[in-house]
């Protein structure tokens, strides 16, 4: 997404400077955030900061595009590195979309996200982008001795690999929403394919707990999640999350959901869920998706990563 500049929005130079004050250097920054948002960071009042946001839309549009045009990017996708899976992804993590995994622990969630930031570094004959990963961790599920493994088997060198991999280890809900507010800016300077972030609903499982807290948790996933959704679609990548399972009490194992229910889902593009299977074998099932049709398949994990049984 090409960078405007502040001074373009033809404001006081005394909100110019509040702007780049609360961490805005560009038009594009401020379209990545809700009026309320900038209203909270800068002080400024709503009307004020409605005007800055109509001004940015205005100067940072980049105009209607066919359906045709819309097409290239739908077939633009990441090899998974594992061949069930990519058949069952119609060829693999399609840039523009959020794709949400999620499964009960050791289902191979974090496994399948590290093998993703090695993939995007393969070249487009390779079924990668030929681009670097940004990983957001949140568990302290991340290994670089797994990173170098899955390299190594494919034939990369895995300190170049380890080298192309950008990564933020984050322990809570607003260093999470730090890091993902400074995505954008990352994605651009240093040509990335994918944004990773693993996962995303467990700092705000443990910061907001109880019924009493559970509408200002969901409003703050979902948040994120629309800040997550602009990047992907306005810088042109995948994103990928990760998530855990919520059982209802008394339901049968098959009843579960992903953490932070409907609002994860609807503004998921793709929901795959990962469950165990006898012992390194995993089952990958589409749960919803507007563009795949429901299915599912078996993959296993090994030295190697994720590979076909």
């Amino acid at each position: 997404m090409k960078e405007h500049e502040l001074s373009l929005l033809g404001l006081k130079r005394r909100i110019i400077e509040k702007l780049v004050r609360a961490g805005f250097a560009t038009v594009e920054d401020l379209l990545y955030h809700s009026s309320r948002e900038i209203m909270d960071r800068t002080g400024l009042p709503k009307k004020v900061v409605d005007n800055i946001l109509g001004r940015a839309a205005v100067i940072a549009d980049s105009g209607f595009k066919t359906a045709y045009e819309m097409l290239a990017t739908e077939r633009t996708k990441i090899t998974t590195g594992c061949k069930n899976l990519d058949k069952l992804l119609r060829g693999g993590i399609e840039i523009g979309n959020i794709t949400e995994v999620f499964g009960e622990h050791g289902s191979g969630k974090s496994q399948f996200a590290m093998q993703l930031a090695v993939m995007v570094q393969l070249s487009p004959n390779e079924g990668g982008l030929g681009k670097k990963a940004i990983y957001i961790d949140t568990e302290g599920s991340f290994s670089p001795s797994r990173i170098e493994a899955i390299a190594r088997s494919r034939g990369l060198d895995p300190n170049l690999v380890l080298s192309r991999i950008i990564y933020k280890r984050v322990a809570g809900v607003f260093e999470l929403l730090h890091s993902i507010r400074k995505a954008p800016r990352l994605a651009r300077e240093h040509d990335v394919g994918v944004l990773i972030v693993d996962s995303l609903t467990a700092p705000f499982r443990l910061e907001y707990q109880g019924l009493a807290e559970l509408a200002e948790r969901q409003q703050k996933i979902e948040g994120a999640l629309m800040k997550l959704a602009r990047i992907a679609s306005y810088e042109k990548i995948a994103v990928l999350i990760t998530n855990q399972v919520v059982e209802s009490p008394g339901t049968k194992k098959t009843d579960i959901g992903s953490v932070g229910g409907h609002v994860v889902a609807h503004v998921s593009n793709l929901r795959i869920l990962f469950r165990k299977g006898l012992g390194n074998k995993r089952i990958a099932m589409i749960e919803d998706s507007s563009f795949i049709p429901l299915g599912e398949t078996i993959f296993v994990i090994n030295d190697r990563g994720i590979t076909d049984p």
